[in-house]
C-alpha cells in the first residue's frame, strides 16, 4: 500500500504556519516563525540567483514590493540621517530594520512566482490564531494581564494587523463556498477579539472592517447575492451579537463604557481651570496632559528635535507631573517629533504611506492584495496617533510578518495569478 503523495510546499509551510498561529499566546513562537519565514525567503532568493538567466517579466506584485522597499528604505535612511546629527546611530531602529527586511522578502517572494500555497493550512492557521485571540481577549479583563505575551495595547495592535489580512483573505473565495464562509467567520472572530480586549487605539481596524463589509454587501446585493442571501448575512451577524449580549452583557458593554469614560475624562481635563494643581485624572486625562506637554516641547525644537536622550529626559519630567510611569508620549508621531523633529516624523510616515501608495497602484489589477495592504497601512497609521507600538518587539515582528504574508499567499489572492491555481491532487 503506497503512501499518498505529499506536496513539498505543504511540508515547508507547516511549521511556520503553526508557530505563527500560536503567536497570540507566545512571543517566542512568533519570533521563531519570523526566522523560518526569513529562511524560506533566503532559499527562494538563492533559487532566483541560480536561475537568473530565466528572469520573468515584472508583474504587478513585483511593483508593489518594490514600492514598499523604496518607501521603507527611505524611512530607515531618513532616521539614520538625523541620528548621525545627534550621534545616536543605531538606537531604536528595530522596527525600521524589521520592516525593510519584510519588504525585501516580499520582493523576493513575488519574483519567485510561487505555484502553490496550501489553502487549508492557511485557513486553519488563521482560525487557530483567531480562536486563541478570542480566548485571551475574553479572559483579559478578569486577569492581571500576564497571560498576554506583551502589553494589551501592543497585543491589540498586532491582532488588528492580522484582522486586515484576514479581511482581504475572505475576499479570495466565493462567499457561498465553504472556504468563503470559513474565512468570514475567522474575520468576525478576530474582530470580536479586538472588540473584547477594548483597547481604544486599535478601534480603527473595527471601523475598517465595518466599512469594507458594508460596501461589499451593498455591491453584492446589486450584482451577485440575492436579497435572501444578503438578509441571511445581516441576520447572522445580529444573532452573534444577540447571543453574546445574553451570555455576557457586561462584556459587550465594556468597550462602549471605555469610550464614554474617556469622553468624560477628556471633558473634565478641558474644563479644569488653568491654574489647577494636582495630577490629571484618568488615562485620557493623563494622555491629554502628556500631549499638551509634548506640543510645548516640539515648539521649542521643531526641526531636528531634542535627540532620543533629550526625549527621555522630557518623558521623565512629565512622569513626575502625572505621577505614573509613561515610557513615551503615547503617540508615535509626537514621540519622533520630540526626538528627531521633522525628519523623524517623515521617517515614521514612510511606512504607512508606503503601504497605502503600493496598494493604490494595484487597486484595480490586484484588489485583494490592495485591500490587505491598505488596511494594514491605515491601521498602523491610526494606531500610531494614540500609541507607540513600534518600540515593542511583538508588534515589530508581527507587523513585518503581516507585510510578507500577502506575498506568500499570492497564488490564492492574485486576481489573474502569477501562476495557475493548483489543480487536482495539488490542492490540499
Amino acid at each position: 500500500m503506497s503512501l499518498p503523495a505529499v506536496n513539498p510546499w505543504t511540508v515547508l509551510w507547516f511549521v511556520p504556519a503553526i508557530l505563527l498561529s500560536l503567536s497570540p499566546v507566545s512571543a517566542k513562537t512568533l519570533n521563531i516563525a519570523w526566522i523560518l519565514m526569513f529562511l524560506i525567503a533566503v532559499g527562494l532568493a538563492a533559487r532566483l540567483w541560480l536561475r537568473r538567466s530565466q528572469s520573468a517579466d515584472v508583474s504587478e506584485p513585483d511593483r508593489v514590493a518594490k514600492t514598499l522597499l523604496l518607501f521603507f528604505l527611505a524611512g530607515l535612511v531618513t532616521k539614520l540621517g538625523v541620528q548621525v546629527y545627534w550621534a545616536e546611530v543605531g538606537k531604536s531602529l528595530a522596527f525600521e530594520l524589521n520592516a525593510l527586511t519584510a519588504a525585501a522578502m516580499a520582493w523576493v517572494i513575488s519574483r519567485a512566482r510561487l505555484q502553490h500555497v496550501p489553502r487549508a493550512l492557511v485557513l486553519t492557521a488563521m482560525a487557530v490564531f483567531a480562536g486563541l485571540a478570542v480566548k485571551l481577549a475574553w479572559d483579559y479583563p478578569g486577569s492581571d494581564g500576564t497571560a498576554l505575551p506583551t502589553g494589551a495595547v501592543n497585543w491589540a495592535a498586532g491582532v488588528a494587523a492580522m484582522l486586515c489580512l484576514s479581511l482581504g483573505l475572505a475576499f479570495c473565495f466565493r462567499p457561498s463556498a465553504p472556504h468563503g464562509v470559513f474565512a468570514i467567520v475567522v474575520t468576525l472572530a478576530l474582530a470580536l477579539a479586538l472588540f473584547l480586549v477594548a483597547r481604544r487605539g486599535a478601534y480603527f481596524a473595527l471601523l475598517w472592517v465595518l466599512v469594507v463589509g458594508l460596501v461589499s454587501l451593498f455591491r453584492a446585493s446589486r450584482h451577485k447575492l440575492s436579497r435572501k442571501q444578503l438578509l441571511a448575512s445581516v441576520l447572522g451577524c445580529l444573532m452573534i451579537g444577540a447571543v453574546l449580549a445574553l451570555v455576557a452583557p457586561e462584556r459587550i458593554m465594556q468597550p462602549f463604557d471605555r469610550v464614554i469614560v474617556g469622553f468624560k475624562e477628556g471633558t473634565r481635563f478641558f474644563e479644569a481651570p488653568p491654574g489647577a494643581t494636582g495630577p490629571p485624572q484618568g488615562s485620557v486625562g493623563v494622555r491629554l496632559h502628556t500631549y499638551r506637554f509634548a506640543m510645548e516641547s516640539i515648539a521649542a525644537a521643531p526641526w531636528l528635535g531634542a535627540s532620543l536622550e533629550g526625549k527621555n529626559r522630557l518623558v521623565a519630567q512629565v512622569e513626575s507631573q502625572v505621577r505614573e510611569p509613561l515610557f513615551h508620549f503615547h503617540s508615535e508621531y509626537l514621540d519622533v517629533l520630540i526626538a528627531y523633529g521633522v525628519p523623524g516624523l517623515v521617517a515614521s510616515l514612510c511606512f504607512p504611506l508606503g503601504l497605502v501608495v503600493a496598494a493604490w497602484r494595484v487597486r484595480r489589477t490586484e484588489p485583494r492584495l490592495s485591500l490587505m495592504l491598505t488596511g494594514l497601512g491605515l491601521t498602523h497609521f491610526f494606531g500610531g496617533l494614540t500609541d507607540v507600538n513600534t518600540v515593542r518587539n511583538y508588534y515589530q515582528t508581527l507587523f513585518a510578518a503581516c507585510v510578507v504574508l500577502p506575498f506568500f499567499w499570492l497564488p490564492l489572492i492574485a486576481r489573474r495569478g502569477l501562476a495557475p491555481r493548483p489543480t487536482g491532487g495539488e490542492s490540499p
